[in-house]
Order: C-alpha cells, then structure tokens, then sequence
C-alpha cells in the first residue's frame, strides 16, 4: 500500500492506470489517517484491495461503468472472510426489507438453489429479501457476501 503512495504520478499512471485527475486527488489526501486505518483494520483481520489490486474482482471492472465521470467502481472494498470468492460465479438477492411471508419463502429457494449449483450469493444485510437471501446461502452450506455501501 505505501509502495502506491511512494511513487510519482507518472508511476501510478504507468503501473495501475492511475488517471491525471486521480492522482492529482491523490496528492491532496492527508495519508497518515489512513495509514493509521490501514494499521487498524490489518490488525482486526480486514483485507483492503484498492481498485488497482491485482485483487479487485474482476466483474466489478467488467459491470460497473468506467472510465467516465460517473465510474461507478468503488475505490477500495473492505473484507472480512475468504475474499477468493469475490471472483466466483456469483449472483446478487437484494429486495425489500417488509417482504411478505410468501417473497421470503420464494427468496430462500431461490438462494437454496443458486448455493446449491455453487453460486455464491451477495446481498445486503438489512432485515427482509437481504437477510433471508444470506441466512439461506449460509444454511445451505455455501458461500455467500455481504456488501455494505457507505458513501462519502
């Protein structure tokens, strides 16, 4: 991580396709604070791969607009757990938080199904359709992430 920040903007733009506008960004970052983050999450198990790691999933890259104003991509994913899976087959439940009794059902066969091919299921975390979509995976034995979005 420190490597990244060590090297001139002509480096970043070379090596990890670093924009002249990212970097100039970048230049402006107070970066002891999230070295001291950094720190603080490596020692309470977090991983955190940037969106230039040799890490990031791959179908972030391929399904989230790039390249323009509005890149949808987020800079820098924070995981816990066994983060090979972010490049696995894999298939998004999200939905409402006051599903009925019928659509929880229908979201628990869906996810029962999908983990029973090997799909890992992503969700949300909040009660309703999320939830019952990650307790289905995890029941079911398979494998499953959760994504939490904070904006800025």
């Amino acid at each position: 991580m420190s490597e990244f920040f060590a090297m001139d903007g002509v480096q970043r733009q070379q090596r990890f396709g670093v924009t002249q506008k990212e970097d100039e960004a970048i230049k402006e970052l107070d970066l002891q604070q999230y070295f001291d983050l950094y720190e603080k999450l490596e020692v309470e198990g977090v991983e955190i791969i940037t969106l230039y790691s040799p890490c990031y999933p791959a179908s972030l890259n391929t399904n989230l607009v790039i390249g323009t104003e509005k890149d949808s991509r987020p800079l820098i994913l924070y995981c816990a757990g066994n983060t090979k899976i972010l490049n696995n087959s894999c298939a998004s439940i999200v939905g409402s938080r006051e599903a009925s009794e019928e659509s929880l059902k229908f979201t628990a066969n869906v996810a029962e199904r999908l983990t029973a091919e090997g799909t890992v299921i992503a969700c949300g975390y909040a009660k309703g359709v999320d939830k019952q979509a990650f307790d289905s995976s995890i029941e079911s034995e398979g494998q499953s992430i959760v994504v939490l979005l904070r904006e800025f």
